[in-house]
């Protein structure tokens, strides 16, 4: 059992050294905030989006863009500083899973407590390695 373990293990080590498969290995280079989800934090975040979806500029996405564009609106319209931390170096591209919300909803709640530069101060911009599988792939 444990051999039969061993050799999967190995093989899906493998599979992402050599990234068999349509996926490819993408880096994204983006501040870490730590977000830990709570009910009174996902209120907060949820009346914010619930703002931005009535306002009229990402109204009209909704209609004419399509879900992508209505997104970035809505996390640009929520916060542009965490919009530009989080995306402006590698925006979201159709079908990409965002691997990045929680850390963009962990700078909404510092921006809301007015401690975003004291944690920019505190992280690193840390470099993630991971295998970009879209969603029409799985």
């Amino acid at each position: 059992m444990r051999f039969v373990l061993l050799i999967v293990l190995l093989f899906q080590s493998l599979c992402l050294l050599f990234s068999i498969g349509e996926s490819t290995g993408v880096q994204l280079r983006y501040p870490r905030f730590p977000y830990n989800k709570k009910q009174k934090q996902e209120r907060t975040i949820k009346s914010r989006r619930l703002d931005c979806e009535r306002k009229e500029i990402c109204k009209e996405l909704s209609v004419d863009g399509g879900p992508l564009e209505y997104e970035q609106c809505l996390r640009k319209c929520m916060s542009s500083t965490c919009y530009k931390l989080i995306y402006s170096a590698d925006p979201l591209e159709e079908g990409e899973i965002d691997i990045r919300y929680t850390s963009y909803k962990g700078c909404l709640l510092a921006e809301h407590r007015g401690k975003v530069e004291e944690i920019l101060e505190s992280i690193d911009y840390k470099t993630e390695t991971f295998i970009n599988h879209r969603k029409d792939e799985l």
